[in-house]
C-alpha cells in the first residue's frame, strides 16, 4: 500500500465514560448480560462505536478485509510509551479472530459493510482483579515485540500498577487488516497506516466518600430454593479484618456464617441459603435482612427478597402440584462454597424422568419471570432458547399480548429472538395470534428474515419458506428488500454467513 493511503475515520466515538466490569459480571454462562461499550449520543441511530473505511482501501476487493480493534494505554508523565492495555477486550461473535497477545479482535467486513464502507462494533472490556493484574506482569509496548520495563517495587502491588500505567484510562484503536495470499500468516496483516485512535475513555468507579451511597449488591431478589450468587461491593472491606455475612431470621442459626469468596479487594461473592419459611400462593415472597459485620461491628444491613415460584407472575402458570427442583444457569452449586451437600435426599424418591421434566419446566418459568425484572429482558431466554421446551412460552403467547411487544436493550422482541434461534413452532404461534408483528425490527433495523438468515443450519431455509408462505406479496417484498443499519438486506446477511440454501428464498 502506498503512503498516500488515508487512515480510517471514526464516525461515532465510544462514550467517554463506561462502567468497569469484571469477567464474572459479563459471563453469559452465568446468565450475565453482555455489557457492550456504547457510542456517544447521536442523531443517526447508531448504538455502538462506528468507523468509516475510505474508498481508496475498498477498491482492492480481492482481499478478505478485517477491522482490527484493540485497547491501549494512555501515555503519561511516568510512562511515555503506548502499551497494550491489560483489560481484556472481548466479543462472543464466533466469526471474530482474537489475538490475546496484543489484546486485539479482528472483525470481518461483510458484503453490506463493504458496500457502505461503514462498520459498527460490539465488544466488552473486562477489568482485571488485583490478583490478575499482578499475574499479568509487564505490559507489552504497542506494535512491538518488546515489553515495558516495570520497576521491581511495582510488580507485586496491583494498586501501584494501576496508578503507574493509569489503567482506569484507555484508548481504542481501529486498523484495517487482511489476509494477503502472497504472505500467509496466522493473523490478518495489519495496515498500520490505516490506524486511527479513539478519544480517551475512562472506566468509572464508585466514590468512597459516602459509604452508604457506594455500597452495592446484586441481585436483591432470588429463588426461594437458594443458591443465587450475590455480588457485593463493600467500600470498608479490608482482608486483614474479620468479615462476617449472615442472613437474619429466627429459623436461621445465627452462628452459621455465610461462606464468601473475594472477587477483588472491595468485592465479594456469596450464595443465598434456602428460604427459611415455606412460601405459598397467599404469601409468595419473604424479605429478610443480610447483616455485614467487620471486626464484629455491624457496618451495614441490606435486604434480600425470596420469591415463590409456585405461580408464574406473567402467565399465571401453576406449579403448586409440581415438587420441582429449581435451578437456573445464573446459580452456582452451594458446594462451591460449603462442603456439606447432603441435603438432596428429599428428591431421591422421584424418578429421573419426572425430575428432569420438572427441572426444565420450573427453570423456564423462572426465566420468563426474570424477563420483567431484568435490566436486559430476554437475556436469559435468548441464552437457552435452543435447549428448552417452549411449551410454557406457547401458554404465555396464548394468554398475554404485552409480552409479545416487550423488547430488550437491543430492541429485540420475542418474535425476533425466536427467529434468531430458528424456533419455527414458536414463530408460528406468535404470527398466528399477532400476524402484524412480522414487521417488527430491532434497534439495528434487523427484521425476522435478517435474524433467520444468520442461522447456519439447513433448517433455516425451511423456516424462511414457512414465514414467506404466510405473507401477502406486498409485505413479503417489503421485508426482503428492507435494509438494516449496516445497509444489508436479508439476502446479503445470508450470503455473508454462507447460507446458500437461504439465498434463493430471500431473493425478492
Amino acid at each position: 500500500m502506498a503512503n498516500a493511503m488515508p487512515p480510517l475515520r471514526i464516525l461515532l466515538q465510544p462514550r467517554s465514560f463506561y462502567r468497569e466490569r469484571y469477567k464474572r459480571e459479563t459471563n453469559p454462562r452465568q446468565n450475565r448480560a453482555q455489557r457492550f461499550i456504547h457510542g456517544e449520543a447521536n442523531t443517526n441511530g447508531w448504538v455502538y462505536p462506528t468507523i468509516e473505511i475510505p474508498q481508496e482501501w475498498l477498491q482492492k476487493r480481492s482481499l478478505k478485509y478485517f477491522i482490527r480493534v484493540g485497547l491501549v494505554t494512555v501515555p503519561g508523565e511516568q510512562v511515555h510509551h503506548v502499551c497494550v492495555h491489560p483489560y481484556k477486550i472481548t466479543s462472543d461473535d464466533p466469526a471474530i479472530i482474537s489475538d490475546e497477545a496484543t489484546n486485539s479482535l479482528y472483525f470481518p467486513l461483510s458484503v453490506g459493510e463493504f458496500e457502505t464502507g461503514r462498520k459498527s462494533f460490539q465488544f466488552c472490556i473486562q477489568k482485571l482483579t488485583h490478583h490478575e493484574i499482578v499475574d499479568h506482569g509487564s505490559l507489552r509496548i504497542f506494535n512491538s515485540e518488546n515489553f515495558h520495563a516495570m520497576d521491581t517495587n511495582l510488580r507485586m502491588d496491583a494498586k501501584k500498577i494501576i496508578e503507574f500505567y493509569q489503567l482506569s484510562q484507555s484508548r481504542l484503536f481501529f486498523s484495517l487488516a487482511a489476509f494477503e495470499p502472497e504472505c500467509p500468516t496466522a493473523l490478518p496483516v495489519t495496515y498500520n497506516i490505516s490506524t486511527v485512535y479513539s478519544h480517551v475513555i475512562t472506566g468509572t468507579k464508585v466514590s468512597t466518600n459516602d459509604n452508604d451511597a457506594c455500597f452495592r449488591y446484586s441481585p436483591q431478589k432470588g429463588d426461594c430454593q437458594g443458591g443465587d450468587e450475590i455480588l457485593m461491593f463493600i467500600p470498608q472491606l479490608d482482608r486483614r479484618k474479620r468479615l462476617h455475612i449472615r442472613f437474619e431470621h429466627p429459623a436461621i442459626d445465627q452462628r452459621a456464617l455465610v461462606q464468601r469468596e473475594f472477587v477483588d479487594e472491595k468485592t465479594i461473592a456469596f450464595l443465598t441459603p434456602p428460604c427459611p419459611e415455606r412460601l405459598t400462593r397467599d404469601r409468595p415472597t419473604l424479605t429478610i435482612p443480610i447483616i455485614i459485620n467487620i471486626n464484629d461491628v455491624e457496618i451495614n444491613r441490606v435486604y434480600f427478597t425470596y420469591m415463590s415460584l409456585s405461580k408464574c407472575l406473567i402467565c399465571d402458570f401453576d406449579l403448586t402440584s409440581s415438587n420441582s427442583t429449581l435451578s437456573t444457569t445464573r446459580k452456582r452449586p452451594y458446594s462451591d462454597f460449603e462442603e456439606n451437600t447432603d441435603d438432596d435426599d428429599q428428591f431421591s424418591e422421584k424418578s429421573s424422568n419426572q425430575t428432569n421434566n420438572d427441572y426444565e419446566t420450573s427453570t423456564l418459568i423462572r426465566e420468563l419471570w426474570t424477563l420483567t425484572e431484568s435490566e436486559d429482558p430476554f437475556s436469559v431466554l435468548a441464552n437457552h432458547m435452543q435447549q428448552r421446551n417452549p411449551q410454557v412460552l406457547f401458554d404465555l403467547i396464548e394468554n398475554t399480548n404485552s409480552f409479545l411487544e416487550q423488547t430488550n436493550l437491543q430492541g429485540e422482541t420475542p418474535l425476533l429472538i425466536a427467529a434468531k434461534f430458528n424456533q419455527i413452532e414458536l414463530i408460528d404461534r406468535i404470527l398466528h395470534k399477532r400476524p402484524e408483528l412480522v414487521k417488527q425490527t430491532d434497534k439495528l433495523g434487523n427484521n425476522i428474515f435478517h435474524n433467520i438468515a444468520r442461522t447456519a443450519i439447513d433448517a433455516a431455509a425451511k423456516t424462511i419458506e414457512f414465514v414467506l408462505n404466510k405473507l401477502e406479496p406486498e409485505t413479503k417484498k417489503s421485508l426482503l428488500e428492507q435494509i438494516n443499519t449496516d445497509r444489508q438486506t436479508p439476502k446479503q446477511v445470508a450470503a455473508y454467513h454462507n447460507n446458500e440454501q437461504c439465498l434463493g428464498l430471500l431473493s425478492s
